[in-house]
């Protein structure tokens, strides 16, 4: 089980983060072949924000879920 959660191999929110992913990407270029060089610039800030932003999010989800399993299975196993 512990592989099982640190397998880069799984996919989590398929089909849907791949579809929405492909969506932004579109957006971006678009977006990105309209802007000058500063403007290009602060889009790219703005990327790197929310990638460490959901990077935080998700880091503190997969800890609250794995505490509440272990929990789960103390609770279980002490009945």
């Amino acid at each position: 089980m512990i592989e099982r959660l640190f397998s880069e191999e799984t996919l989590y929110g398929e089909p849907v983060y791949r579809q929405t992913a492909a969506q932004i990407e579109k957006l971006r270029e678009t977006l990105k072949n309209q802007m000058d060089d500063r403007e290009k610039g602060m889009l790219g800030q703005l990327e790197a924000l929310y990638i460490r932003q959901s990077s935080a999010m998700l880091k503190d989800a997969y800890t609250d879920g794995f505490s509440a399993a272990v929990k789960l299975l103390l609770e279980a196993m002490q009945r």
